[in-house]
């Protein structure tokens, strides 16, 4: 146990928090570029929500799957 969290879970909180920085980090961001600039890319913001999207949906299955043993290897 890492920080008194099963390592299943320490990914699981690891992910959750990564998506409160992220949601909270998004007004300050949107604030110092305005969404103008960011028109022009709209296929590639989509392409990277959905690419890391994928990621953690393919990263938290493959986890799950795995022996607790080889997910403290892994993560180590």
């Amino acid at each position: 146990m890492l920080f008194g969290l099963a390592a299943l879970q320490a990914v699981i909180l690891n992910k959750a928090l990564s998506l409160v920085v992220v949601i909270t980090a998004l007004p300050a961001r949107l604030a110092a570029v305005p969404i103008s600039a960011l028109t022009p890319h709209w296929t590639v913001v989509i392409k990277l929500l959905l690419d890391s999207l994928a990621g953690a949906w393919g990263g938290a299955s493959w986890a799950t799957r795995m022996r607790s043993s080889t997910l403290y290897r892994v993560l180590a």
